[in-house]
């Protein structure tokens, strides 16, 4: 017997999910941009996604993207974002973002990125977690000023199994 204890990285996927996919993989194979029949179909059932998704996290739909997987969609929200401060913040004053040494590979490796690029106007606050995985809410405090833009802290960490307390994070 196997005992899979790497849930939060990957989830062995359900069976019914599995035949919603073998499904759509075998009937609605078209590509959603194309025009041609199948795409259209397609085009339709990943707008009938776009708005269920929407309604279960309390959105707009125009606010849900699909993306390949958790990298992409770490960097999407990241450049993202600072594609939006680059064309319409100030610029001016340096900015700072804080983040944690534990973050995902896909989070640290566009901060570290950053941090050595001077042009980007931007200093990246990269905390020290303790012996279970925590970081320190003082030093969280102390880090936080009027210049910070950005906060990513990943709520429970694949690899060392802690959980930030991120409501009182949010609270200061």
């Amino acid at each position: 017997m196997i005992i899979y204890l790497d849930h939060n990285a990957t989830t062995p996927l359900d069976n019914s999910i599995g035949r919603i996919i073998n499904k759509y993989g075998k009937l609605l194979y078209g590509n959603p941009s194309s025009p041609y029949k199948i795409g259209k179909i397609s085009r339709m059932e990943v707008e009938k996604s776009r708005e269920k998704v929407a309604r279960i996290i309390n959105c707009r739909k125009e606010e849900v993207y699909f993306t390949s997987g958790g990298t992409e969609s770490n960097n999407l929200a990241i450049q993202g974002l600072l594609n939006y401060l680059r064309k319409f913040g100030k610029t001016d004053t340096r900015k700072r973002i804080i983040t944690t040494k534990i973050e995902h590979l896909s989070v640290l490796n566009v901060f570290k990125e950053i941090s050595r690029e001077e042009n980007r106007n931007y200093d990246v606050i990269f905390l020290p977690v303790d012996n279970f995985g925590f970081v320190d809410m003082e030093k969280f405090k102390s880090s936080i000023d009027s210049n910070t833009i950005l906060i990513s802290i990943m709520l429970a960490n694949n690899e060392v199994g802690s959980i930030q307390s991120i409501k009182e994070m949010v609270k200061i």
